[in-house]
């Protein structure tokens, strides 16, 4: 089990070349995850308010995410009870996003920065699978192509594999 605080997860991604990654189609990554969705939470990803309170971003790039960005309900809160005030990193859930300490331990989700898809490379919209063994998938309208790298075994049946080619590569951290 691979499961790090926000920090050490984003280290772990950029010396494999790229970030935690930044979701562009919320519906295409829960789906992408649907495998993964057990009792041991989410998975981190590069959202966080961190020294500007209140105010998300992806790292990053800096790109804004709004408070209508598919937060779960009642999130960000930024904590009560004992996180009350320190929760500034974002972790996926399949209701949304969610805001929690830092240096809580979770999975999290990569997405290498290098490679980028090309018009040529990109399939239908719609077009979405969720391979468990290294094959493709890609968003509902287009824009980003992804491929899982991950030691999970399943014996649920793989989507086609929509695109031998992808650039855009999410690892799935488990």
């Amino acid at each position: 089990q691979d499961v790090k605080s926000w920090l050490q997860a984003k280290k772990e991604c950029r010396s494999l070349g790229g970030n935690l990654a930044t979701i562009r189609n919320f519906s295409a990554a829960v789906d992408l995850l649907k495998n993964f969705w057990d009792e041991r939470g989410g998975f981190w990803i590069g959202g966080s308010d961190q020294g500007n309170e209140g105010t998300w971003t992806w790292r990053p790039s800096g790109d804004p995410i709004s408070k209508k960005d598919h937060w779960a309900p009642g999130e960000p809160n930024n904590g009560k009870g004992h996180t009350s005030g320190k929760e500034h990193c974002m972790e996926l859930r399949s209701n949304g996003y969610v805001d929690i300490p830092c240096n809580f331990q979770r999975r999290f989700l990569c997405e290498d920065v290098r490679r980028k898809p090309t018009p040529s490379q990109k399939v239908s919209p719609g077009e979405i699978s969720t391979p468990v063994d290294g094959s493709n998938v890609t968003d509902s309208n287009a824009t980003s192509i992804a491929s899982i790298n991950e030691d999970y075994n399943s014996t649920s049946t793989k989507g086609p594999d929509t695109c031998s080619y992808c650039k855009e590569v999410y690892t799935v951290k488990t």
